[in-house]
């Protein structure tokens, strides 16, 4: 059956359908009140979707896959992507037989996904290196924890560096960070670090045919897929490691187990009942440097971050550390230098204004020293500005004076003005009467106006 994550079944049914989130989420909160909780969150939008006739798969089955839009569940799966991790081959044995499975991480431009090539598959992994691109055709992917792996059967294709296929452009490999740079959202990243304690390993049952926990009941180890089983055994491991910045607790399963103490399962489960002869293996250890990628995860019940570790080098190369650290140095170097470029742009670019303003004030103090030196080499000229100087002064401080006439005219102007003043005084009380009605009458219009 195919899965779809919620938050994928939600954006469609918005994108399609045109519905808010608001507005959706209520639908889906009224169909899981009315089934009464018969069906869960999933079921009920997948509901909703069929009932807005929103089609969430018809996008994922039409030719080559793009990584993002593999669905745990998907038969004859076929996608083409760069090697960005390549795992060992690992050997194992179960009742029907020995088997193995190789792993390996490939990655496109909309994301990355782990591909298990399994038996006779498993051989191919020693024919790619990361960088390669790789055409994956007939596989089908399944759940493991969460996350969506593809999955390669002998009826499985892995064609490396195929014909007509391009390199793309992708985010490859794993990120290193200090210890105190770690976060819960942290996938795919790696650690360098040591070993400053390590705990004894505890071993489990599980099934020999699908690995699963197998539990005792009646005095028989039951799988809940394949029934009563003769059980083999899981172990998982923890230690410590600090890398001067924090240290963290980092968990170890099976196959982790056996890289970082160099230990066969059969040797493992050996030690199982003699916790005596694992003493020897943790004094070997402690102290050593060791290379660890995985993921972070947070423990709730002790309320801390953990690492869970899915690839474990112990003493790794000193030259290629030394290698990555002159990268990473460059890198830096080439930022900071990049930064220093910008600000002594920015402060030549200063300098050269306060030059340029510098400049102009220095020209114009250089032309007024010209006048005045012209002026002192050619005493007639300095003598003729002196004096034209002096006349505009005096003309500006010498009154105007009014002749005869313009006097006598503006007398004559005045007595008709004063005598028309006095005839409005002479006015009958009459006319301030009408006047006083016309004020009235306005005063009404305006009031209607209004």
């Amino acid at each position: 059956m195919l899965k779809l994550p919620l938050a994928d079944i939600k954006v469609k049914i918005q994108e399609k359908a045109g519905i808010s989130d608001e507005e959706l989420t209520s639908k889906i909160n009224e169909k899981l009140d009315a089934l009464s909780g018969l069906v869960s969150e999933e079921g009920a939008a997948h509901i909703i979707a069929n009932e807005l006739g929103v089609k969430l798969f018809e996008e994922t089955f039409s030719g080559k896959l793009q990584i993002k839009n593999v669905l745990a569940g998907m038969r004859n799966v076929e996608l083409v992507g760069k090697v960005a991790q390549i795992y060992d081959v690992r050997e194992f044995q179960t009742e029907r037989g020995q088997g193995k499975i190789a792993t390996c991480v490939l990655a496109d431009e909309t994301g990355q996904i782990r591909v298990a090539l399994w038996n006779s598959q498993a051989e191919k992994i020693n024919e790619v290196k990361e960088g390669d691109m790789v055409k994956v055709k007939s596989a089908y992917s399944k759940d493991n924890n969460g996350k969506v792996e593809i999955h390669l059967n002998d009826n499985s294709t892995f064609v490396v560096n195929p014909d007509g296929v391009e390199s793309i452009q992708v985010q490859t490999g794993i990120t290193r960070k200090k210890l105190n740079e770690l976060t819960e959202q942290d996938q795919d990243v790696e650690i360098l670090a040591t070993i400053v304690q390590i705990f004894d390993p505890k071993f489990f049952e599980v099934c020999p045919e699908c690995g699963k926990r197998a539990r005792e009941k009646e005095g028989v180890f039951v799988c809940p897929a394949h029934n009563s089983v003769r059980p083999d055994y899981g172990y998982v491991m923890n230690l410590f490691v600090d890398d001067g910045t924090h240290n963290l607790r980092v968990v170890l399963w099976r196959n982790q187990v056996q890289q970082s103490l160099g230990k066969s399962h059969e040797e493992l489960v050996g030690m199982k009942d003699n916790p005596a002869a694992f003493e020897g293996v943790k004094t070997d250890l402690l102290g050593r440097i060791v290379k660890i990628q995985g993921r972070t995860n947070k423990n709730e019940a002790f309320d801390r971050l953990e690492f869970v570790a899915n690839r474990v080098v112990l003493d790794p190369d000193p030259s290629a550390e030394i290698a990555k650290l002159d990268a990473e140095l460059k890198s830096v170097k080439s930022a900071d230098g990049e930064e220093k470029a910008v600000v002594e742009k920015e402060e030549l670019s200063v300098k050269e204004k306060v030059v340029e303003k510098e400049t102009i004030a220095s020209k114009e103090a250089a032309s007024t020293d010209s006048k005045e030196e012209e002026l002192v080499v050619n005493p007639v000229e300095k003598s003729k500005a002196e004096a034209a100087t002096s006349l505009k002064e005096e003309v500006v401080k010498e009154p105007v004076l009014e002749s005869a006439a313009d006097i006598a005219k503006e007398k004559n102007e005045a007595v008709p003005e004063a005598e028309a003043v006095l005839e409005k005084d002479k006015k009958k009380p009459e006319d301030d009467l009408a006047l006083d009605e016309e004020l009235v009458n306005l005063d009404d219009l305006e009031s209607v106006n209004d």
